[in-house]
């Protein structure tokens, strides 16, 4: 097809591709009207090794003891997906009465540092959000301290800060809707285009 020949295609299929482009883009800004607000509760834990006095020394031990440190962070991030931890959070929320349903799958855990972890959970229920970035955060440093005990490397989870950070999530439902118009509007006129291709070529 010749530069004109889709210039003309698209003329005659404009009005039904910017109708139905449109009808989308209104769908989509009155759906995300609708939905309730999102609450992202976070809270970062600190690994670090109590095995030596100072592990932030400038010496052979201190050293290790931080190197020996970054390493257990995984080993953190790790246990939030075990059946222990999984167990004993949903234990935690069996008599919780909630306007969202508590999923332990739905817990975003990171190593964003050497020695820290990052735990968010995102929910449309302000006071879950935060109660389950809280059980799992004391859950996790709770087992931390129950796997060290006979351990003679002595590894310990703290929070960073005593109350978890709630961020309200907010996003631009005119912003989604414009961008499913152009999505429609380009993916419509080019299966018009295909289409007209294929017949073309069936007639030849």
């Amino acid at each position: 097809m010749t530069l004109a020949q889709i210039v003309q295609t698209l003329k005659k299929s404009q009005v039904s591709l910017l109708g139905v482009s449109f009808v989308i883009s209104v769908v989509v800004f009155v759906v995300l009207l609708k939905l309730p607000s999102q609450y992202a509760a976070s809270t970062s834990l600190y690994i670090h090794n109590t095995t030596v006095a100072d592990p932030a020394s400038f010496s052979y031990d201190g050293y290790y003891a931080q190197l020996a440190a970054e390493g257990y962070t995984d080993t953190v991030v790790g246990l939030f997906e075990t059946p222990e931890l999984s167990q004993t959070i949903e234990s935690a929320f069996l008599q919780g009465t909630y306007t969202d349903t508590p999923k332990i799958t739905s817990l975003d855990v990171k190593k964003i540092a050497p020695q820290i972890v990052s735990v968010v959970y995102t929910s449309s229920d302000e006071n879950l959000s935060l109660d389950m970035v809280t059980v799992a955060s004391e859950s996790v440093i709770s087992l931390v301290s129950m796997l060290n005990e006979k351990d003679a490397l002595k590894f310990s989870a703290q929070p960073l800060s005593d109350i978890p950070d709630i961020k309200v999530v907010t996003y631009s439902p005119l912003l989604f809707s414009i961008v499913s118009f152009l999505l429609v509007l380009i993916g419509g006129g080019l299966l018009v285009l295909i289409n007209e291709y294929l017949r073309g070529n069936e007639q030849k």
